[in-house]
């Protein structure tokens, strides 16, 4: 996890101006499964099945006042892990689509050159600096294999 503190090490070379740019995947939450073992931990509070319209479940048709226990089958932000969950899977993914972890600020380790670019995992944005405002623009835009990957990726 990159922090104020790891940010505060990147130097930027003499005469070279500074650019940002960076993706979010859109509803990243929504889009992590959880196992279905893991299910049942994550209940939300019942509901009448007639407040829903619903008058059968998997074909089964269901009794007159009955009601229903929704479980999450996606990684819920309430869930004290879930911010790291999410942050390593991207972390993992971008560095599998090819971006070497050489370039990635991270807390506790010697800070990337700024030349030509370094990037950032928080949770679900990579965020992208640098002194070539062109790579840096294209990380973000789709054109580096991640963005294309998740195909969620959206330009901020």
């Amino acid at each position: 996890l990159c922090t104020g503190a790891s940010l505060a090490e990147l130097k930027l070379p003499a005469g070279k101006v500074l650019h940002v740019s960076h993706f979010d995947i859109e509803n990243a939450f929504y889009t992590f499964q959880l196992p279905p073992s893991m299910r049942r931990f994550f209940g939300c509070p019942s509901v009448w099945a007639s407040d829903l319209g619903i008058t059968a479940l998997d074909g089964v048709a269901l009794a007159a006042g009955s009601r229903l226990y929704p479980r999450l089958r996606v990684l819920p932000m309430g869930f004290s892990h879930a911010l790291w969950v999410c942050q390593e899977v991207h972390r993992r993914i971008l560095i599998k689509a090819g971006m070497p972890d050489t370039h990635m600020v991270c807390d506790r380790e010697a800070p990337p050159s700024l030349d030509p670019w370094a990037y950032t995992v928080y949770v679900d944005n990579a965020i992208f600096f640098g002194t070539d405002m062109h790579e840096v623009a294209e990380l973000s835009s789709g054109g580096f294999p991640p963005a294309a990957i998740l195909q969620m990726g959206r330009r901020a």
